[in-house]
Parts: structure tokens; C-alpha cells; sequence
């Protein structure tokens, strides 16, 4: 995705700390540039998430601004649409026998139970990462547990 495509998904957030937060993301080697274009004489440079990189410590995870959290979920959700696109832009596909899917839910749970179910969720993405071999592909998994804003 590019900062542009990224803006447009988070049009509240200030084009400049957009900018700011893409560049620290991409410094700190959670994103990469995987392709550059010249568009009206300045170079547009298109990011994606770094294989293994898009993991915080809880630490890390804590100091995060809120701009910051910000701009790390709209990178996943862009990362999750650009991914469904290769996918259903294909000639052919099929939902039901390659297992794919989107769900979202809302759940009531104490902070207790929400981290459990965090912690749950990790664990079962760990159990099913595989090794490539033949008959495997890659499968894109986006997990955001937000908890709803006390009033």
C-alpha cells in the first residue's frame, strides 16, 4: 500500500503524523518498500508489512501513541484488502474448499477473559504455522481485539 492509500483509509488522521508514523514503521523494519513509481515528479514508494517484523513486544505495544495505534491497524487492514484482492482477482477461486473468510464479532468479556482469549488466539496461529511445503500457501490472518471506549 502506499501513504497515499493509507490516508485515504484514515482521512482523521493528519496527513503529516501519517507521514511521520509510516516513516518510523518503515525504519524500525516493521515495513519495507516493495516497489517505487514516479508520480507528478515524486517518487511514490509502496509499503508492505516485513515477514516475522509486524511483532511488538507488550512493552512496545504500550508506548504506542494513539496516532500510532492508529496508523498500525489501517497498515493491516490495507495489508488484509490487498490481500483479499490477489485473491478474488483471480480467474478462478474457491471460498468453500480454500478455506477462506472474514468474520467479525462482538463478544462481552472481562479484561481477564479478553486477555485469554488473546493469548488462545496467538496460540492457535503459532499451532498452524507451517514450514512451505507442497500443497501449502500462504494464508493472510488479521486479528484486532479492540476493546469498546467506556463512556
Amino acid at each position: 500500500m502506499t501513504s497515499k492509500q493509507v490516508a485515504e483509509a484514515m482521512p482523521e488522521v493528519a496527513q503529516a503524523t501519517l507521514y511521520r508514523h509510516i516513516k518510523i514503521l518503515h525504519e524500525s523494519g516493521i515495513l519495507e518498500v516493495v516497489g517505487r513509481r514516479q508520480a507528478r515528479g515524486v517518487v511514490e514508494s509502496t509499503f508492505a508489512l516485513k515477514k516475522g517484523a509486524a511483532h511488538l513486544t507488550r512493552e512496545q505495544f504500550a508506548e504506542m501513541s494513539p496516532e500510532e495505534h492508529k496508523t498500525c491497524l489501517a497498515i493491516l487492514q490495507v495489508d488484509a484488502l490487498t490481500a483479499l484482492s490477489r485473491y478474488v482477482d483471480q480467474p478462478a477461486y474457491d471460498t468453500t474448499n480454500e478455506g477462506m473468510t472474514y468474520l467479525a464479532a462482538n463478544v462481552m468479556l472481562t479484561d481477564e477473559e479478553s486477555r485469554t482469549l488473546r493469548l488462545d488466539l496467538l496460540e492457535v496461529v503459532r499451532r498452524h504455522s507451517r514450514r512451505p511445503s507442497e500443497g501449502r500457501r500462504l494464508r493472510h490472518v488479521t486479528i484486532s481485539l479492540i476493546p469498546e471506549a467506556i463512556p
